[in-house]
């Protein structure tokens, strides 16, 4: 496994965004993004090797690929940060959970960005809005 995790870590992975391959014959044509949901795998196995602090650094720069509404698209641009593909993406977000559970059992905690915390007071914390008297 760790062989593995290190040659991802060489061949697939720019600015701490990983491919699901570069160049594969049999791959899709086109330019494809980084796969939101193969970067979260990364710091899955990262942190079943022992690597958490590894796997923490690459899921916070992840975590600051975010829309504007905190949601993410199936891939990114990772020069850019653009979203690619899918927007919003459901695999991209539950490898996002999952890696985030997979931190917290390892003993990190987050929390929320100001940010993202100021988009859900705006929101009303579920998307209704502000609750007004009527």
């Amino acid at each position: 496994m760790i062989s593995t995790i290190d040659a991802t870590l060489k061949h697939l992975v720019v600015d701490g965004l990983c491919y699901r391959y570069v160049d594969a014959p049999e791959g899709v044509a086109g330019k494809e993004g980084t796969f939101v949901v193969c970067t979260a795998w990364l710091v899955n196995a990262l942190i079943r090797a022992g690597r958490t602090n590894e796997a923490h650094r690459i899921f916070r720069h992840l975590l600051a690929r975010a829309s504007s509404l905190g949601l993410y698209a199936e891939e990114l641009q990772p020069v850019t940060g653009t979203h690619m593909g899918n927007f919003p993406q459901s695999f991209s977000h539950i490898g996002i959970i999952n890696a985030a559970v997979s931190l917290a059992h390892a003993g990190y905690v987050g929390m929320v960005s100001p940010h993202h915390a100021a988009a859900a007071d705006a929101a009303g914390h579920g998307g209704g809005g502000n609750k007004r008297s009527r």
